[in-house]
């Protein structure tokens, strides 16, 4: 049996609604466990309870998706921590300052569904449910805000969960969907489902949005409306490996099955966010104003809006894609509202290339190392201090020698906020870390 290693998911950066989950609404300046509440005795730890496989961060609250390991049993969960004013946790109260289980009350035609993926708009929460049989649809619910169309035609109450019908968007035959990757940004929404028809034997691939619209970020043939409140079939032509919002943009990644596909960009390109390298792209992800590729060589490329350092470089331009200088080849990356976290491979390791296919078991076991630059006004890079980072700056492993041996699970980027997932012992991150 697999021995059970210890976790830890830190925060920095703003936590003026209690979001970094830090039992306190003031802003972190470097990496600090979050806390969860610890049933029944309602007091606070920093051990996760079970695997955090999905973070999701609104304008001031964090959306947390967490398996319990196969010792605690059990379905996972989804947590969340910060503001709930608007209801978009779901609670009671106007908030937490410390992670909490989603009272979801799920109605009983509901039972045996699990939660698989979470996304967060800025006051509004998004979740996916799986039934229990492979031929029912999945479940997409929303809380929380419904401004700017985010939450459907009809709307329940904010702190009651809405189930998000997408069959009247989908082809008449469709008689079930699965949903693949979720993304939210500020204002916008966009899903990615397969559906299945009793006509073909294999389900046909589609990428839904609704939200803000008027910028073109859910296609320009649908930017007559301010916002789209019924989920509407975006002109995508491959089933999307990765989606990524930006405040007014988006960005689709193709498969790897299709590597002549080339990543599909809309939106406002106000600030060059749109043009893109002509690279093939490994990974891909959007800052309000900026966009970012991770190529099959490790290299990272930035375009858009460089006002706090976002792209890793001093120079001001915006209008050329530009890669950014680091000291070894990428691994994954992260990105924030206006910020990047970088975390690189190990110096056996030059390429990309074998880190892509190899086995989780068999990547490098040297010292993770994470680099992050932009944005700094709240401590966001968990630097110690508040002054932008224009060029890439070490912040993991930091130097306290309590983190040696810890291993980088995964990673994200919020809204002014960084998180790392941690794990004690033998690791290293995980497919899913900063997605």
């Amino acid at each position: 049996m697999t021995p059970h290693l210890s976790q830890r998911l830190l925060s920095t950066g703003s936590n003026a609604r209690g979001q970094l989950a830090l039992n306190h609404s003031e802003d972190a300046h470097t990496f600090s466990p979050a806390l969860f509440l610890s049933s029944p005795s309602s007091s606070h730890s920093p051990e996760p309870p079970g695997r955090i496989t999905a973070l999701a961060c609104g304008g001031n609250h964090t959306l947390a998706l967490i398996v319990p390991s196969p010792c605690q049993g059990g379905k996972a969960q989804v947590w969340g921590a910060g503001d709930s004013s608007d209801g978009q946790l779901g609670l009671p109260s106007s908030g937490s300052e410390v992670f909490v289980p989603l009272p979801l009350s799920l109605s009983p035609e509901l039972e045996g569904y699990t939660p698989t993926h979470i996304a967060a708009a800025w006051s509004t929460s998004y979740i996916v449910l799986r039934p229990p049989s492979p031929t029912k649809s999945d479940v997409l619910l929303t809380l929380g805000s419904s401004s700017f169309g985010l939450r459907g035609p009809s709307p329940s109450p904010p702190s009651t969960p809405t189930r998000l019908d997408l069959l009247p968007a989908l082809p008449p035959e469709t008689t079930h969907y699965t949903i693949t990757p979720l993304a939210a940004s500020p204002r916008h929404a966009i899903l990615s489902l397969l559906a299945f028809s009793p006509h073909s034997p294999d389900p046909t691939p589609l990428t839904l949005g609704l939200g803000a619209s008027r910028k073109s970020q859910l296609s320009p043939s649908l930017s007559h409306a301010p916002f789209l409140s019924a989920p509407a079939v975006l002109p995508i032509p491959f089933a999307p490996a990765k989606i990524a919002a930006g405040r007014e943009h988006s960005l689709f990644l193709p498969p790897s099955s299709s590597p002549g596909e080339e990543v599909v960009a809309w939106g406002s390109d106000a600030r060059g966010q749109l043009r893109l390298p002509e690279r093939r792209a490994r990974q891909v992800q959007a800052s309000w104003n900026g966009s970012y590729v991770l190529d099959f060589e490790g290299r990272v490329w930035a375009c858009g809006s460089n006002t706090h350092g976002q792209l890793g470089r001093r120079a001001m331009g915006e209008d050329t894609p530009g890669p950014v200088a680091l000291p070894r080849p990428a691994r994954e990356i992260a990105v924030g509202s206006e910020h990047l976290l970088v975390l690189l491979s190990s110096p056996s390791s030059p390429s990309l290339l074998a880190l892509s296919t190899a086995a989780e078991d068999e990547r490098e076991e040297g010292p993770d190392e994470i680099y992050v630059f932009g944005w700094n006004e709240h401590g966001t890079l968990g630097l110690g201090h508040t002054e932008d980072v224009w060029v890439p700056e070490r912040a993991w492993p930091p130097v306290e020698e309590a983190w040696r041996g810890w291993r980088v699970r995964g990673m994200w980027g919020g809204c002014g906020s960084s998180w790392v997932l941690v794990e004690e012992g033998r690791g290293g991150v995980g497919r899913d870390g900063g997605e």
